[in-house]
């Protein structure tokens, strides 16, 4: 068991080198298979839940908190968007921003360009701020059609359906 943790650290800096990260190096190759989840911090967490609430169970997602933490996450599939409450780290308190540093927008990715149409009505009925409404984004290739809007503390958010045909994918023999 420690021969095979000593092997795992070996392989590691093998990649990541004295200085960081060394692209191109031989050894062994790390790919990832999909994001796997992604937490904001929110600075209301209960109205920030009842917003995801709203806007990701009709999108099928479902809930779930983990012990000892407060965190919802929302599930669908392999992917997982967490809501954690801003922890205080000093007196002065960073709203998000657009024009910063940090995430630029989350994507729910759905069926059909009528299924944008009608989260779009969703948003309209639950007065959430919508940044653009429905259209065709030409410039990100054919058949892209979504809606941009925003949660309440202004972190931008997509449902969009792309209308396009996905090659299968393809597991590389390693």
């Amino acid at each position: 068991m420690a021969v095979r943790g000593i092997e795992s650290v070996a392989r590691f800096k093998l990649l990541w080198g004295e200085s960081g990260w060394e692209p191109g190096r031989v050894g062994v190759r790390v790919r990832a298979e999909s994001v796997h989840h992604v937490d904001l911090r929110v600075t209301n967490y209960r109205k920030s839940v009842s917003f995801y609430n709203g806007i990701l169970r009709p999108l099928g997602f479902r809930t779930i908190s983990i012990r000892g933490e407060v965190v919802t996450y929302y599930l669908k599939g392999p992917t997982a968007l967490g809501i954690r409450p801003v922890k205080k780290r000093s007196e002065r308190n960073i709203s998000y921003s657009y024009k910063r540093a940090g995430i630029h927008h989350v994507a729910f990715l759905v069926e059909t360009k009528s299924d944008v149409d009608e989260f779009y009505r969703l948003l309209r009925q639950k007065h959430v701020r919508v940044l653009y409404p429905p259209q065709k984004y030409p410039r990100y290739r054919r058949g892209y059609y979504s809606v941009f809007f925003l949660d309440p503390d202004g972190i931008d958010l997509e449902v969009f359906h792309w209308d396009i045909q996905h090659p299968p994918r393809r597991r590389d023999a390693t």
